[in-house]
């Protein structure tokens, strides 16, 4: 999620006077619930992780208090089940800018869904970017990959027509490996060499990285994790506010949204779950949300288990299976 539409989002949280959300009679502090994906929730008093059912859209709350550091902008989930998100966390330098102002940082969420943060740095320790425009993905085999807005030259800096022009900075969204461990950086290259000023909007896994460009409206898109090179896809009928897959079997794509509605987003436009087929950009309803006045945003779907090799091909999905999703029992860390 942008930086444009989080201070949207935030503006909308304020205008609708959101404080809370309905929770569910159910629990996942009972052993028995296992989550199939997981959103977040925003409210005045900062965001929770919860989990939501991908076969009848119920949400449902998380111990943890409301936090600013779970205020993530994507959500992706491992085969191990540890749920990782992204943000931008305040540095302390505006020599370049907004990069340096707004750093780009690894969230690892425990049980309960207390954050973790972990800094996004480079080989040196200095922030690797931002995250104005991006999102978070992880493989089958649990590499972690981030898109941030950098101005390492690996990515392309200072070329013309190499990325989005933030405050004089040509700075291309470039796909980083990320080492969940230590928050290092690598980058792998510019998705946006061809795309100048168009931003990208979340990451997901789904028989190769997938993610949603905005070059004339939503487009589906697949990235390579050897280059960094965009393919542009299909054109989607639904702007979503999040989206994923199951990253072992590559679908079905699931997103939230609000189909035949101009102005989707989260709080006020009756989210519902959907199943996108991104060959051909429509999507169907799954369900809608069980408190459709939640302020609900992302999504990190939980992938089945899986013996079968990471793919690395950059071939979309074919149209999604039936809306369901296998699950794994979540192992946290934290």
């Amino acid at each position: 999620m942008s930086l444009l539409r989080r201070a949207a989002a935030a503006a909308a949280v304020t205008s609708l006077a959101v404080v809370g959300w309905a929770v569910p009679a159910s629990s996942v502090d009972d052993p028995a619930t296992t989550p199939t994906g997981y959103v977040t929730v925003s409210s005045e008093a900062g965001c929770e992780l919860a989990v939501i059912d991908l076969q009848d859209g119920a949400v449902t709350d998380l111990p943890a208090e409301p936090a600013e550091e779970a205020c993530v902008a994507d959500l992706a989930v491992s085969t191990s089940g540890v749920v990782y998100g992204i943000r931008n966390g305040f540095g302390s330098s505006s020599e370049k800018g907004l990069l340096a102002e707004y750093q780009a940082q690894l969230v690892t969420f425990s049980m309960d869904g207390t954050p973790t943060v972990t800094q996004i740095v480079d080989g040196e320790g200095q922030p690797a970017g931002s995250l104005y425009n991006g999102g978070i993905a992880v493989s089958p085999a649990g590499a972690v990959y981030v898109q941030v807005m950098t101005w390492d030259p690996t990515c392309g800096l200072g070329e013309e027509g190499s990325g989005t022009m933030l405050e004089g900075v040509a700075s291309p969204v470039c796909l980083f490996s990320v080492d969940p461990a230590t928050g290092v950086a690598t980058p792998i290259g510019s998705g946006s060499d061809d795309l100048p000023e168009v931003p990208f909007e979340g990451l997901a896994w789904c028989s190769g990285l997938g993610t949603i460009v905005w070059a004339d409206g939503p487009v589906w898109a697949t990235q390579s994790t050897s280059t960094g090179a965009v393919t542009l896809g299909t054109e989607l009928a639904v702007d979503p506010f999040g989206y994923d897959c199951d990253s072992a079997d590559g679908g079905p794509v699931y997103a939230l949204g609000s189909p035949g509605n101009d102005l989707n987003g989260p709080g006020g436009y009756e989210a519902q779950l959907l199943a996108v087929d991104p060959a051909t950009g429509t999507a169907t309803v799954v369900a809608a949300l069980s408190d459709p006045d939640a302020f609900v945003e992302n999504l990190g779907v939980v992938p089945s288990p899986s013996s079968a090799p990471a793919p690395t091909s950059t071939t979309t999905t074919g149209p999604p299976a039936a809306a369901q999703a296998a699950s794994v029992t979540p192992a946290f860390t934290g």
